[in-house]
């Protein structure tokens, strides 16, 4: 029997003009490494479906390496970086203080301090509904609660918020805390930064 072609179908990163179908099969499906497709387990999972095919390793969390039946390897991969830096200078600079005691902060100064908080997505997947919380700090002003949303955030992409906080004496810290949800399973980091009231 000699393969067809699959409609058209516009999915960046991969190359369907490989794509054929044989005895109600799909074969010859390969990934662009250079451009992977964002949403496309949840995709290959309906073809799998439709022409009666399975894929290797499609449940739980992270997948990291599917697999179809014929060794093609997929990429999934969700995963989150979040880093919460201070600045006691007004923001001249910032500086990713995980240890005691941080830098110092004179009250004298008339300076309160910043926190700026950034979320990349190093993984393979867009995240969706990236939301960042932070047990000392009200993020989100006068809105109900105290979590700031920053919303979808694609593979690749840099999420960054900056908080102004009242300045307070001795040891200061707090975890902050970013979340997002995937096809999958949630994805989530903890970071802390450290400064010194004087």
């Amino acid at each position: 029997m000699t393969p067809s072609p699959l409609p058209c179908c516009a999915l960046s990163g991969w190359e369907w003009s490989k794509v054929t179908s044989i005895e109600g099969g799909v074969s010859n499906l390969f990934a662009d490494s250079a451009a992977i497709d964002t949403e496309s387990v949840p995709l290959l999972r309906s073809i799998g479906m439709a022409f009666d095919k399975e894929f290797e390793g499609m449940s739980g969390g992270n997948i990291n390496g599917l697999t179809d039946s014929e060794g093609v390897t997929v990429i999934y991969d969700a995963q989150i970086d979040l880093t919460k830096y201070v600045s006691v200078d007004g923001g001249k600079s910032w500086q990713d203080a995980n240890a005691l005691t941080g830098p110092l902060l004179s009250h004298a100064s008339g300076i309160d301090p910043l926190f700026k908080y950034t979320a990349l997505n190093n993984g393979t997947v867009t995240l969706k509904n990236l939301t960042l919380s932070d047990e000392a700090f009200d993020l989100n002003g006068g809105a109900d609660g105290s979590d700031w949303l920053w919303g979808d955030l694609a593979p690749g992409n840099l999420a960054e918020y900056i908080f102004e906080a009242p300045f307070a004496l001795e040891q200061n810290s707090g975890d902050a805390q970013v979340m997002a949800s995937t096809a999958y399973a949630p994805v989530q980091d903890i970071d802390n930064a450290y400064y010194l009231g004087v």
